[in-house]
């Protein structure tokens, strides 16, 4: 998964020494992977607006969220759209890059 910053748009971090143009998550031995469609309500924009990213239970259900974990708990990437989308990852590894 990656998210970029359009050519034309310039500091758009705010730090003039990030020179990052974007970020990606790198995800290796895939477990998990599953997503939701999003809520055409919302305008298509809202598709690349990241709203929440949560540590969940592997287990479906209403309390999948946790204030403390052990280092080696497992648990379940939960990314979060403005537009009401959802993707659940469980991976060996996630790494986060720069796009330069």
């Amino acid at each position: 998964m990656e998210w970029q910053v359009p050519l034309d748009q310039e500091n758009a971090w705010g730090s003039h020494g990030n020179n990052a143009r974007g970020c990606r998550l790198r995800f290796s031995g895939l477990r998990f992977l599953r997503g939701t469609n999003r809520d055409r309500a919302y305008p298509l924009e809202e598709s690349r607006t990241v709203s929440g990213i949560s540590k969940a239970t592997p287990e479906q259900g209403e309390y999948r969220f946790k204030q403390d974990w052990g280092p080696d708990e497992w648990f379940h990437l939960l990314i979060q759209f403005q537009d009401e989308r959802e993707f659940e990852v469980a991976a060996d590894v996630v790494r986060l890059e720069a796009i330069i």
